[in-house]
C-alpha cells in the first residue's frame, strides 16, 4: 500500500535539486528544513502508544480483532498484562469508505479525539 505522506516527501526532495540549480539555495535551505520537520512529527505520531480502544478507532477495525492479531503475533503489544498499548505506525487500517455528502470522516474524527493528527 503506498504512502502518500512518504510519496509527497520524496518528490519534494527532488525539487531540492532544481532549486540549488537556478540558485535559490535559500529555499532549497527551507525546503529540506520542512521536509525534515514533517518526517520527525510523522515519526512520532507513529511511535505513539494508544489502548485498544483508541486503537480501534483509528484503525477502523473492532477490539476483538487488534485482540486476535495481538495473539497471533500480527501486532505487537507494548503494554502490560491485560492493559494492551499498541504503536500508532503498527494499527492496520480499514480502506477508506467513501463519506457522507458532508465531507465528514469518522476515522478521521477519531484520530483526532485521541490527539493523532
Amino acid at each position: 500500500m503506498s504512502d502518500p505522506l512518504a510519496d509527497l516527501l520524496a518528490e519534494l526532495e527532488t525539487h531540492e535539486g532544481v532549486l540549488r540549480q537556478w540558485g535559490a539555495s535559500d529555499r532549497a535551505d527551507v525546503l529540506v528544513e520542512v521536509v525534515r520537520r514533517v518526517r520527525e512529527a510523522r515519526d512520532r505520531e507513529r511511535a505513539q502508544l494508544v489502548n485498544l480502544a483508541d486503537a480501534a478507532l483509528i484503525s477502523g477495525f473492532s477490539t476483538r480483532h487488534l485482540r486476535n492479531l495481538i495473539r497471533d503475533g500480527h501486532l505487537t503489544d507494548h503494554g502490560q498484562r491485560h492493559a494492551p498499548r499498541l504503536r500508532v505506525g503498527d494499527l492496520p487500517r480499514k480502506p477508506a469508505t467513501s463519506s457522507g455528502s458532508d465531507g465528514w470522516d469518522p476515522r478521521a474524527a477519531a484520530a483526532k479525539a485521541v490527539g493523532s493528527p
